[in-house]
């Protein structure tokens, strides 16, 4: 999808390329280098006056028999804004997102290389292998539809493949701050209440 599209897009949903940068954490310029990227596809949303963005990733969990290490909020660059990340799990709706680290996948990507990079590049740690990471839902991602936390007026249907890493007790402080390119990830130690295997 070139610019030209995607401004189509905008232009049938009755959507302002001003009003979207001014009401977005991130810009139609970021939302643009997704699509080139072939993170995201952009099409018509069933909801009027609102685009869909279909997108890719691969989630983990980090945890212990009674805590895991999950994300409370990330600063994007030039904003002091806190956005919560939103995330479909078990059925519900979180409002606290119940992940350590989320990464982008280009399309029809291996999921597992996508975790393994996402783990380097956010947590500092090379695996030498995958035999530390269950994954949770092979071949089958959850689809997970949501308004989007940083782009106006935007569905997010995200396709997700779950893993998990579970330690016999945590390491670090309460309070882990991490940076994703140019993103500040706020992450804590905290216990749960919730059954990790209860997808359906």
């Amino acid at each position: 999808m070139f610019a030209q599209e995607a401004l189509t897009l905008f232009e049938r949903a009755g959507i302002s390329q001003e009003v979207f940068n001014e009401k977005s954490v991130k810009s139609f310029h970021d939302l643009l280098g997704e699509v080139r990227r072939e993170e995201a596809i952009l099409t018509e949303a069933q909801r009027q006056g609102w685009i869909k963005r279909i997108a890719w990733s691969s989630k983990l969990i980090i945890r212990t028999e009674s805590e895991y290490l999950g994300e409370l909020f990330r600063i994007y660059p030039g904003t002091d804004s806190h956005v919560v990340k939103k995330c479909l799990f078990a059925g519900v709706m979180l409002t606290q997102p119940n992940w350590t680290l989320s990464e982008t996948a280009v399309r029809g990507e291996d999921p597992l290389l996508v975790i393994l990079r996402g783990i380097r590049e956010e947590l500092g740690i090379s695996l030498s292998s995958s035999h530390s990471l269950t994954c949770l839902n092979p071949g089958n991602p959850w689809i997970d539809i949501h308004e989007s936390s940083v782009y106006h007026r935007v569905i997010t249907e995200n396709h997700t493949t779950w893993f998990e890493w579970t330690m016999k007790e945590r390491h670090g402080p309460d309070i882990v701050v991490r940076r994703d390119d140019l993103v500040e990830l706020h992450l804590k130690w905290q216990s749960y209440n919730f059954d990790f295997y209860d997808y359906d």
